[in-house]
């Protein structure tokens, strides 16, 4: 089951002081384990009234703010957890896409079909193991690795 973010509130009287000290140094990020009554807000928010609280991680470094999200392309491809973290729509994408991956999956699993993976950049070496294809040489990333692709075409 996925993680899912919610509401948490709490009161000095309703908590024990310890949890109320920690929900107080609470910030943005940070995972926490709640125990309390569900309930929804006027707005048709989820909400916990928590009483009992327990700090799991630190969020170390602050999350974009709300109401801008995620703006450099960049950092969205590179940093992809952080915009399944602050933009629900990249959630949902990726949400939709598992869900379709599995589905053919299982599909073609029930069919008898096996699933084989196979590198598309293969290092530059003398030896390789599989069919003879042609090459086309490529420069891959900020390593300098030197591979080759494998097409089809011969």
């Amino acid at each position: 089951m996925a993680a899912r973010a919610c509401r948490c509130t709490s009161s000095r009287r309703d908590s024990p002081e310890r949890d109320f000290k920690i929900f107080k140094l609470l910030d943005l990020g940070d995972w926490i384990g709640v125990e309390g009554r569900l309930f929804r807000t006027r707005t048709n928010e989820l909400t916990i009234w928590a009483s009992k609280l327990e700090f799991l991680a630190k969020c170390l470094l602050p999350l974009p703010e709300k109401w801008h999200g995620l703006q450099d392309i960049e950092i969205r491809y590179r940093q992809r957890y952080l915009d399944l973290i602050v933009n629900p729509d990249s959630r949902r994408v990726f949400e939709v896409r598992s869900r379709v991956i599995t589905a053919i999956r299982e599909f073609l699993i029930g069919r008898g079909f096996l699933e084989v993976e196979t590198p598309m950049m293969q290092p530059d070496r003398r030896r390789r193991a599989g069919a003879p294809v042609r090459d086309a040489s490529q420069h891959a990333g900020h390593a300098a690795l030197h591979a080759r692709s494998r097409q089809s075409c011969t």
